[in-house]
Formats: C-alpha cells, sequence, structure tokens
C-alpha cells in the first residue's frame, strides 16, 4: 500500500519518470523511450513485446489510466503522446500526427 519502499532492478540504468498500474500489471516509462511492464507486483521488470510501442528516443513523462484500467496514455518530451485501448499491451502515437512525405497522401 506504499507504506514501505524498495530499489527494484531495471534492465536499463535509466530514471523512471512515472509508473501507474493496472489489474494484474504496472507500466513504467522513463528517459530514452524506456517502457517496462511487471506482471509481479514490482519485482521484476520487462520490456513490451517486440511491435506493439512505437520505436522513439525521447523522454517519456507520465504515464496514466483511465478507472476502467482499459485506456491509457504516457505523454512525452516536446508533445508526445501515446495511448493504449488494452491496458498498456500495445502503444500507438496519437500526437503529433505521422508526417507524411510530400507527394502522397496520408
Amino acid at each position: 500500500g506504499g507504506q514501505s519502499w524498495r530499489y527494484s532492478n531495471l534492465d536499463r540504468k535509466m530514471a523512471v519518470f512515472s509508473v501507474d498500474s493496472v489489474p494484474g500489471r504496472a507500466v513504467a516509462v522513463g528517459e530514452k523511450g524506456l517502457v517496462r511492464t511487471s506482471v509481479d507486483g514490482g519485482q521484476t521488470w520487462a520490456p513490451l513485446a517486440e511491435g506493439t510501442f512505437p520505436t522513439m528516443f525521447t523522454f517519456m513523462r507520465d504515464v496514466d489510466f483511465d478507472p476502467s484500467g482499459k485506456v491509457g496514455f504516457i505523454v512525452g518530451q516536446t508533445g508526445r503522446i501515446l495511448r493504449s485501448d488494452d491496458a498498456g499491451f500495445k502503444w500507438e502515437q496519437v500526437l503529433p500526427p505521422e508526417q507524411v512525405p510530400d507527394g502522397s497522401e496520408g
């Protein structure tokens, strides 16, 4: 319940800026695109499955889920926002919109 805390080792030496949880899992975000999940109450942390999070090298500042635990948002540096509709298993960038090359239809 937050009355006691202990250090938990991640696989990288990077700052963690925010952690939020939904039933059965927690999501941590931090510097240089760091995103890790835990399914055992923070005892161990692992990267998301390949292809479930956009590749980026920017600071992820905050993560939060709605009361249902299904919809989550990550807010990153320079206005980057990601959204998950499945309790944080898969994330998609919603802002800024992806750039469409000149001469192509989006």
